[in-house]
């Protein structure tokens, strides 16, 4: 029996846990997908590179269908970073564009942003579900059987 699924890890589970490993970037995606486990990949809005983000974009491309790819994000918008909102928005939305295209769900980032994520959302009107993930720095499964 699996207790737990984390739907959003930035590392390989531990055992007796079931989770989606995120790829943060898309040169490494290659590698990753050729051993175990489950991913989601996309442009988390810390990592966005401005000179060649688009060029990051198709990358992921050629892998938003791969089967062990369950979900595209990390994705969304920082208001903590010195990145410009605006290319953050761009590149968030070119995410939104890969999760519809895919037919998988998005993986959002949202800190101080909320209010901005949900006019996208009303805006572009996905199909796919959009999936807003916490982060808990305390995170402890000890006790659960």
């Amino acid at each position: 029996m699996i207790p737990f699924i984390d739907i959003h890890s930035h590392h390989q589970p531990s055992e007796g846990i079931l989770a989606i490993q995120n790829i943060l970037n898309p040169d490494v995606a290659a590698p990753l997908l050729e051993k175990e486990g489950l991913y989601s990949i996309g442009i988390h809005p810390r990592h966005i590179h401005p000179d060649h983000w688009l060029d990051d974009v198709t990358t992921l491309k050629e892998y938003i269908h791969h089967p062990k790819v369950l979900a595209i994000g990390e994705a969304g918008l920082d208001g903590l970073t010195d990145l410009p909102l605006s290319l953050q928005e761009d590149v968030f939305i070119a995410m939104v564009q890969l999760s519809e295209e895919a037919k998988k769900p998005l993986i959002i980032h949202s800190v101080r942003t909320h209010h901005e994520i949900s006019i996208i959302h009303r805006n572009l009107k996905p199909a796919q579900p959009w999936i807003l993930h916490g982060f808990n720095v305390k995170y402890n499964c000890e006790g659960y059987d």
